[in-house]
């Protein structure tokens, strides 16, 4: 991808752009409008201590890049001039603040001092977008506590639903797998949410209580953001100050004020529990004063309802020993099969409607007693006879540590470590993995490194690095039923993750038609793991009436996936073997299951782990122009590049069923993947 950028205005003066910093420029000039060169400016950063100095050019213009979001003051001192302190600046997130400083005559021992004196409206920058600031982020109510929510605020943006992702809104009439979201100033992107695989979406979301501030541009980025096409998301995580400061809180949500719903209500049951505790606290601070400081915070959500119930149809007890005299459907002998008078497959039927205890599958019969006994509706009811409201929670533990050091007062470093944890328990037909279901866990790591140098007051570096570990993987309870099918000759399908196979009951025998009763176990794991890696490195020069910025962003990415439907096999049981072509209407699903006959099995597990591997390289130069003291250009070109290597695992399979002790034996194909 190769952009250049282009731009003019009026009234401004150079800037830089930049992720997780901001920049303050300006000019100096006297009270009739000249420009006042060799004007020595002092920044002083007032939560930390901070300071840098440069000297005004030749046409009275200052920069400098690469600062801490907060608040600042702004000295000016110049033989022959008054000195000239601004205070009231706060800096925010990827903004450039730009300041015109007029000094009166007089002795430089005279200081006047002006308060609130950062200009309102943006007046350095063509690009569009709006900073969600640290009050807004604490004080607007949340419903889950989700500080990219309030990326609504900002202009051009609207709400997104139904795209698995967890990526709030989309903005500037982009694409969401298009956006870029950065977590101080580094990659906290993710192609994978709750197993859906490309759907872009956050890494880590913060805690409330941990985010400074963040900003969303919509339109018109510098040079500096060649990797997006969409929105440009960046977040920053607070730092300590030479003052300690720190909060706790919790947030109580429960089911005093819901209404039962209609099946818990049908079934006389008490409406169904709702808690939503979400707890923590946060504390920063200075370790040594002036040089040293830290931040962490810890966030706890637990989450527990029932709320959610299901009727399902399960066979009733006799049916599982083999006795269907109470079913009106007539079920054959397969082992009578024989060709009838007219040509076609005939069977005699089972006396009474009963099979044989010595014709019954044994694993068959160790499966169908797992299955959960009818316990809703009318007494002997084949269908809607089984309820269940299981327990759900969802736990998350997430938190923050970062450090802020001054090494020197030409070199400042950072680090920062998140860790965030989410598991949502499996929920499926019945309790345990003949239920099926899949739980789900969102986990993610990242660490951050940065380091801003100052090799004179033109020319300043900024490194960062960044590592982040993501595993939005779903998890099938078909593992947890390993070790009993292996007890019990039930064979699996051959994957580098093995478990319990998935049952059905259909009519037809095939995918689809009508079931006879629910189906069993299955529970397919979805596993997607991502480690991206990255490497950034930006140079800010200020050079006679050029502010010229340029810089290089590597990335390697690893992505590794597990999957199939049905991954761990299905088995397909009908009206088939136990049928009887000159008696319509007979056999049953069941019956066929018990003498251990399915009439189709499929599955496409990978045999193993698809592995994608990349490597993005994207470089730019982006050059802001003071032509006069009214007017000013930036020009910009970014360029990448992003090979892609991927590693496919075959997931083919061929199956050989028997029916002496199992019910279905797969076997891996020789082909190499």
């Amino acid at each position: 991808m190769h952009r250049i950028v282009f731009a003019a205005a009026l009234y401004v003066a150079g800037v830089s752009a930049q992720v997780s910093t901001g920049t303050i420029v300006g000019g100096v000039e006297d009270a009739t409008g000249a420009v006042v060169p060799n004007t020595q400016v002092t920044i002083h950063q007032t939560a930390t201590g901070d300071t840098r100095k440069t000297v005004t050019t030749a046409t009275g213009e200052f920069n400098f890049p690469f600062l801490q979001v907060g608040p600042y003051t702004v000295t000016a001192t110049a033989n022959g001039f008054k000195t000239k302190t601004l205070t009231g600046i706060t800096l925010q997130v990827d903004q450039t603040i730009n300041l015109r400083i007029t000094l009166e005559v007089g002795a430089t021992t005279d200081t006047i001092e002006v308060t609130g004196a950062a200009p309102l409206v943006d007046s350095a920058t063509s690009s569009l977008g709006q900073v969600i600031e640290n009050k807004q982020i604490v004080d607007m109510p949340l419903n889950g506590r989700n500080p990219f929510a309030l990326g609504l605020l900002s202009g051009n943006t609207t709400p997104m639903f139904g795209m698995g992702s967890n990526l709030p809104f989309i903005a500037g009439g982009g694409r969401f797998s298009a956006n870029e979201v950065t977590l101080d100033g580094v990659d906290n992107n993710t192609v994978s949410n709750a197993g859906a695989i490309g759907r872009n979406g956050i890494a880590v979301v913060p805690s409330v209580d941990a985010v400074q501030e963040f900003k969303v541009k919509t339109n018109n980025f510098s040079a500096e953001f060649g990797h997006a096409a969409g929105a440009v998301i960046n977040a920053t995580i607070k730092s300590g100050t030479n003052q300690l400061h720190g909060t706790a809180f919790e947030f109580l949500r429960n089911n005093d004020l819901d209404a039962n719903n209609f099946f818990t209500n049908a079934a006389g049951l008490p409406r169904a529990p709702f808690h939503q505790n979400q707890f923590g606290a946060a504390v920063g601070g200075p370790i040594i004063r002036n040089r040293t400081f830290f931040f962490a915070d810890y966030q706890g959500t637990r989450q527990a309802t029932s709320a959610g119930s299901s009727i399902r149809d399960v066979p009733p007890a006799a049916l599982r020993s083999g006795d269907f005299s109470k079913v009106a459907t007539t079920i054959y002998d397969p082992a009578t099969r024989q060709i009838g008078p007219n040509g076609v497959v005939i069977a005699t039927s089972f006396p009474g409607n009963i099979i044989p205890q010595g014709q019954l599958n044994p694993a068959a019969v160790a499966i169908a007693q797992l299955v959960p006994t009818p316990n809703f509706g009318t007494p002997g009811a084949l269908a809607r006879n089984y309820l269940y409201q299981p327990a759900r929670f969802s736990n998350t533990d997430q938190g923050d540590v970062r450090v802020d050091q001054t090494l020197s007062t030409k070199n400042n470093l950072y680090g920062r470590f998140s860790i965030s944890r989410n598991t949502q328990p499996a929920v499926g037909s019945f309790p345990g993995f003949i239920g099926g279901g899949t739980s789900s866990q969102d986990n993610a790591t990242q660490a951050v490194l940065s380091d801003i140098h100052i090799f004179s007051p033109s020319l300043v570096n900024e490194f960062r690095f960044g590592y982040i570990r993501h595993n939005g993987s779903i998890l099938g309870t078909g593992q947890d039923g390993v070790g009993f099918a292996q007890k019990n000759n039930v064979a699996l399908f051959p994957a580098p993750v093995l478990g319990f196979p998935s049952i059905a009951f259909n009519y037809s025998g095939q995918l689809s038609g009508t079931a006879e009763f629910t189906g069993w176990g299955g529970g397919d794991p979805n596993l997607n793991i991502e480690n991206r890696f990255q490497w950034v490195d930006n140079v800010s020069w200020t050079h006679g009436s050029h502010a010229v910025r340029f810089g290089g962003d590597i990335r390697r990415q690893r992505f590794d996936t597990l999957k199939g439907t049905p991954f761990f096999g299905q088995e397909i049981f009908g009206a088939t073997f136990t049928s009887s072509s000159n008696a319509p209407g007979s056999g049953l699903p069941l019956a066929d299951f018990l003498l251990g006959y399915p009439s189709f099995i499929q599955g496409t597990p990978m045999i193993d782990w698809g592995r994608q591997r990349s490597v993005y390289a994207g470089g730019f130069v982006q050059d802001d122009w003071k032509l006069s003291r009214r007017l000013s250009s930036t020009s910009g070109s970014a360029t990448s590049s992003s090979p892609s290597l991927w590693t496919l695992a075959t997931s083919a399979a061929s199956s050989i069923c028997s029916t002496a002790s199992t019910l279905c034996q797969a076997r891996a194909a020789t082909r190499a993947p």
